[in-house]
């Protein structure tokens, strides 16, 4: 501010442009790091300190001020109607466009059922590239990603103009590592700032980042969720980061006044649920009311077709007795028309729609009515409106109705406008034809991007598409020089890498436990006396399938039930497993991201109260093992039952092989041929293939070996 005082001194005239509304200039005074951020009321973040400004100096000394009123960025009213409501008292003028009431445009909010990562969390495993940390939403960050796929497709072009905002920087960061982290054409096309351009190449930037940008669309990710509480039950933290600070509300208001066309609010929590009212902030309150706000659609309303316009944000429908005379007179010759259409104070006196399409608004017609006459300026009467909504807002044409003329010839006037209304609906009917086809060839053309570029990463790595191969990895064939020694037997799968977190290919079982002996093969001898069944060794069995909701649709609640259950069944088991466990019961084919995401928050979930154990070989189990290994829960050692090999977890292996008096073995990290025999026999094989053998030596060189340790009950037998 004493630069702008010293500047001002010097001039002969100032004029002193801003919103006091929006950002004032900041800075950093102090705090802990962002990645020390803590959401909860006792956390200390980095303060911001708005610095003093010359415009509210000017404002305080009740310097003259010229407030500019018109509105034409947001090319759908429900964009700035909040704002015009809540922080300019309703003093701006905004247009209504031929998007309103259509879903295309305009504010919307997204439900999503992720979970918010507090501090201390550890790290998890959103993708094979990418993890989240402390204080991010990984479910949210992936609905993100998806969003922004859904937008390109959407495009004709297949580049759409789009940013996301985010209420805290390691959410930021995380969607980032995400898009850097995906090879889609259409994510690399609308980040390419050459094909784009600096003001329209996609963003992703945190609240007060934002200012000064604008772009169609604009994507947010509250990240923030429910945690439990003391007591029991959940509650909505009220630390939002930068919202929860002096300033917040103005935060806020920049950040939903940069879309032109649409704001898609992604909210892991319903709005309801966010008790504002004991927070300090105004950013709280007036988020909680946003929030709800775009939860309503924008306070879009039923329609485009009831008196008051769009939500009736602009005030009560006035009274004009001319501007219902023809309205009347219009609907008389069948047509369908709105009257005083609008958010703001200026409306449109009357909206004609076609009947044999009444939800697509055609035709704006303007009046010389009392709000025509209180505008001061003839620019503000007859010409900004008209170009503002023909080449602003995209009406095509705006009709007029002079009080002479209709006094002087109503029927002509009338009939004037039903041939008007005829032309474009017939124009509209052939651009929504011509438009699908455009679409349609746009959608097949990245499909055919996205189909080259899967095809490149399966040559790359083996995948073939399929859940299996992606759970599984890549199963090696065997050539047609495979010896029949060098050949698995039946029931096993030939993998060279058990112990890279992926399960074996599993046959579906019916529903129903089965019993521990039925369909594994026999052991042509017992190994080395200790016999399976004998009651030392507990019996494997499998989950009792039951119907479950499907991931993306149930609660981590009751995804972490079912996983409970199927985990006390088999456990320990790999996680993977376990999972493809609870797709096969709902129904679930493909293992995707989001899907993928609500599993892992669920077993999170359960990891965190203590119920389920994670053990370092990618496995799970419950508190009731016979064997522990080094620096991890308990193992549960059991009977094979008609277990494969490759999805018996490591450490279970690694507790047989302790069971058979090879301990010693296990420590030196190398079995011979006969001890490995040995553990085969356990598992009813005879033959010692090489890729059995390479599974062994997986499990050997896998962490330190297990020592033996007395479980509830009495000591198990260590048998030799």
């Amino acid at each position: 501010m004493p630069q702008a005082i010293g500047a001002m001194g010097r001039a002969r005239a100032v004029v002193v442009v801003g919103d006091t509304k929006q950002m004032p200039p900041t800075r950093a005074i102090g705090g802990a790091e962002d990645d020390d951020f803590e959401d909860d009321p006792d956390a200390v973040e980095e303060t911001v300190e708005d610095q003093e400004s010359i415009l509210s100096e000017c404002e305080l000394a009740r310097v003259p001020t010229l407030r500019l009123n018109w509105h034409y960025r947001s090319q759908d009213e429900a964009l700035i109607a909040f704002s015009n409501r809540t922080y300019y008292d309703g003093d701006l003028s905004s247009f209504p466009t031929p998007s309103l009431g259509s879903g295309t445009t305009g504010v919307e909010l997204r439900r999503i059922d992720g979970r918010y990562l507090r501090a201390g969390s550890h790290t998890q495993r959103v993708t094979d590239e990418v993890s989240a940390g402390p204080n991010t939403n990984p479910i949210e960050a992936l609905a993100i990603v998806a969003e922004i796929k859904e937008l390109i497709a959407a495009d004709p072009e297949g580049t759409p103009s789009i940013g996301v905002v985010t209420f805290n920087e390691q959410q930021r960061r995380l969607i980032l590592d995400l898009l850097d982290a995906d090879d889609d054409p259409g994510l690399q096309r609308i980040r390419d700032e050459a094909l784009m351009g600096p003001s329209e190449v996609l963003f992703v930037k945190a609240l007060e980042q934002v200012q000064g940008d604008e772009r169609d669309y604009v994507v947010f990710s509250v990240a923030f969720s429910a945690q439990p509480v003391k007591g029991g039950g959940t509650r909505i933290p009220l630390n939002f980061g930068k919202l929860t600070s002096l300033g917040g509300e103005r935060r806020l208001n920049v950040a939903i006044t940069r879309a032109r066309r649409k704001n898609i609010v992604l909210c892991s929590f319903d709005p309801e649920r966010l008790e504002a009212e004991r927070s300090s902030f105004a950013g709280m309150k007036d988020l909680k009311e946003f929030l709800l706000y775009a939860q309503a659609g924008g306070g879009s309303g039923d329609g485009f077709g009831g008196p008051g316009g769009l939500g009736g944000l602009g005030g009560p429908a006035s009274v004009d007795r001319h501007r219902d005379d023809i309205a009347e007179a219009l609907r008389d010759r069948g047509l369908v028309v709105a009257t005083d259409v609008g958010m703001s104070d200026f409306r449109l006196d009357l909206l004609l729609s076609h009947p044999d399409d009444p939800g697509t608004p055609l035709l704006p017609v303007l009046l010389d009515s009392p709000a025509w006459r209180s505008r001061m300026t003839v620019s503000d009467r007859d010409v900004l409106p008209k170009e503002v909504l023909t080449h602003v807002m995209g009406w095509k044409l705006i009709e007029r109705v002079w009080w002479p003329s209709w006094l002087s010839d109503r029927d002509a006037v009338v009939e004037h406008l039903v041939a008007v209304v005829d032309r474009l609906h017939q124009v509209a009917v052939e651009e929504a034809a011509a438009a699908r086809v455009a679409a349609e060839a746009g959608a097949a053309a990245l499909a055919a991007e996205r189909a080259a570029s899967e095809a490149q990463d399966r040559n790359a790595d083996g995948w073939d598409g399929t859940l299996a191969g992606l759970v599984a990895g890549p199963v090696e064939q065997p050539s047609a020089e495979t010896t029949a020694e060098d050949a698995p037997p039946d029931g096993w799968q030939a993998a060279d890498d058990v112990l890279e977190g992926r399960a074996a290919t599993v046959t579906p079982e019916p529903a129903g436990r089965v019993d521990s002996g039925a369909g594994a093969p026999q052991a042509p001898a017992p190994a080395d006396g200790l016999v399976p069944g004998e009651g030392e060794i507990p019996a494997y069995s499998r989950w009792t399938s039951r119907p479950v909701p499907a991931p993306d649709k149930a609660g981590p609640g009751q995804i972490a039930e079912a996983l409970a259950e199927i985990v006390a069944a088999e456990g320990p088991m790999l996680t993977e497993l376990a999972y493809r466990r609870y797709m096969a019961a709902c129904g679930v084919s493909r293992l995707g991201r989001i899907i993928r995401w609500a599993l892992d928050a669920a077993m999170t979930e359960l990891i965190e109260a203590g119920r389920v154990v994670a053990l370092d070989d990618g496995a799970v189990d419950l508190l009731r093992a016979t064997v522990r290994l080094p620096d991890q829960p308990d193992v549960t050692l059991r009977q094979p039952g008609d277990r494969d090999l490759l999805a018996i977890p490591p450490s279970e292996v690694q507790a047989l092989i302790r069971q058979l008096g090879l301990g010693e073995a296990l420590d030196a990290g190398a079995l011979d041929e006969a001890a490995k025999r040995r553990v085969l026999s356990f598992y009813g094989r005879s033959a010692l293939t090489k890729a059995a053998s390479r599974t062994l030596d997986d499990v050997v060189a896998y962490p330190a070996g297990a020592k033996a340790h007395t479980p509830p009950g009495g000591r198990v037998s260590d048998t030799t």
